[in-house]
């Protein structure tokens, strides 16, 4: 009998699940290509939507690595989520070589979004438009202090959201952070700033769950759920999970895998449960190209559905097993 896959499986549940990849990776690894297009029905683009990559000189405007990964989705019958307009990282050096006022600050963020969703439109249903701008280093959980609140004020959120959706009113537009899914106050502040935002009448459409975290940290199920719920009942809003990685230890102790694999499914079946997360996707694609071993100095690993040679883990199958029970 024919294994289902987990891109099967979810299609048939009516859920998008997917990767984060680059383009790269799709052209030289065959390998970890067969893996996307068997296992997902969407993938994000890691790196090659950011700011830096789109628009490494002033003004000059750079697509042709981003449409070759829309181009693979479309060959695949994969959807493909936007990421990222606004973020204090990955932006070009000359943005960053001197102050800037307000007038041009606002040109040059209007011009970038603008020219952007512009290009895309049509072929991204999903854009994360402002990611991670709670301050969770400042008492408060206040704003990030980064180069466009700067030069511009806190309006600019409001106004990011405009210029996105009036450039395809058919996406729907995400703010994105990372530590949503435990920290109380770091979710009570971000409820906080998109009631300020509706209140503008911006059109925000979602929340972002990132999910970076280990087995120790992760919410229950249950916790999540509510979470989960509390964006639909008092937001409106819909949640999508984004960037999932449960990061273990590089030496990977025993039992962690087993941990892993119940926080995996603990998350899609929180997100299945919940009614308003129809997305879950994962930051890489195997072990192999995760972020998490540079960012922790080779301290966490392990973090995907694949290991580093490819093979699924007990994740992947704890996964399918879920889906495969709730099919209809």
């Amino acid at each position: 009998m024919k294994h289902e896959s987990l891109r099967d499986l979810a299609t048939r549940r009516g859920l998008w699940i997917g990767c984060a990849v680059e383009p790269a990776q799709l052209h030289d690894d065959p390998a970890c290509r067969e893996i996307v297009t068997r296992e997902f029905n969407c993938i994000t683009a890691e790196n090659c939507m950011k700011f830096d990559a789109l628009q490494p000189e002033r003004g000059v405007f750079t697509f042709d690595v981003a449409d070759r990964l829309l181009d693979f989705a479309a060959e695949h019958g994969m959807a493909v989520r936007g990421h990222t307009l606004v973020w204090h990282n990955a932006l070009p050096a000359w943005l960053k070589e001197r102050p800037l006022g307000r007038a041009e600050a606002l040109d040059l963020l209007q011009q970038h979004i603008e020219t952007v969703v512009t290009h895309f439109k049509g072929r991204l249903p999903w854009w994360d438009v402002v990611n991670e701008v709670i301050d969770d280093g400042f008492p408060g959980y206040r704003l990030k202090h980064n180069l466009w609140y700067r030069a511009i004020g806190e309006d600019y959120l409001e106004l990011a959201f405009r210029w996105a959706h009036a450039a395809d009113p058919a996406s729907l537009l995400f703010y994105n952070d990372y530590d949503l899914q435990s920290g109380e106050q770091k979710f009570g502040r971000t409820l906080e700033m998109i009631r300020m935002l509706q209140a503008r009448h911006a059109p925000l459409h979602g929340l972002g769950f990132q999910f970076h975290t280990m087995p120790p940290d992760a919410p229950s199920q249950e916790a999540f759920l509510a979470r989960l719920q509390r964006v639909r009942d008092d937001l409106g809003l819909v949640a999508h999970l984004t960037e999932i990685d449960i990061n273990l230890s590089a030496a990977l102790d025993p039992g962690e895998l087993e941990q892993q694999a119940e926080v995996y499914r603990s998350i899609l079946a929180a997100a299945m449960a919940s009614g308003n997360c129809p997305v879950f996707i994962t930051w890489g694609v195997c072990d192999k190209y995760t972020w998490v071993r540079r960012f922790t100095e080779g301290r966490r690993d392990h973090p995907l559905l694949f290991d580093k040679n490819y093979q699924a883990k007990p994740a992947y199958y704890a996964l399918c097993d879920l889906l495969r029970s709730q099919a209809g």
